[in-house]
């Protein structure tokens, strides 16, 4: 029965992450990796992924908050925020 309800609640969260792919207050990406780590690191599964899989599936996950944010700084950057409210967004990024 709990590893029924770890692919449950694995199932689940990786449809609301898809679905937050879409809907934009919705944290998608986030979510899936929840899922993915929830599936890891349970006790209560007999076959999680790979360790493998799971670092390929950080990697994108890392490589794909960086890519949102610096999107998000050259989009302002190009819309004329200053470099000293830059270099603050940086600061505060990592705060």
């Amino acid at each position: 029965m709990p590893d029924l309800l770890t692919w449950l609640i694995t199932a689940l969260l990786l449809v609301v992450g898809v679905v937050g792919m879409i809907l934009p207050f919705v944290p998608g990406l986030a979510l899936i990796y929840v899922a993915v780590g929830l599936h890891k690191f349970s006790f209560f599964t007999d076959h999680p992924i790979s360790w493998t899989a799971f670092i390929i599936l950080t990697l994108i996950f890392v490589f794909s908050q960086l890519k949102e944010m610096i999107a998000g700084f050259i989009g302002a950057r190009t819309k004329g925020m200053t470099w000293p409210g830059f270099w603050r967004g940086i600061l505060v990024l990592f705060v």
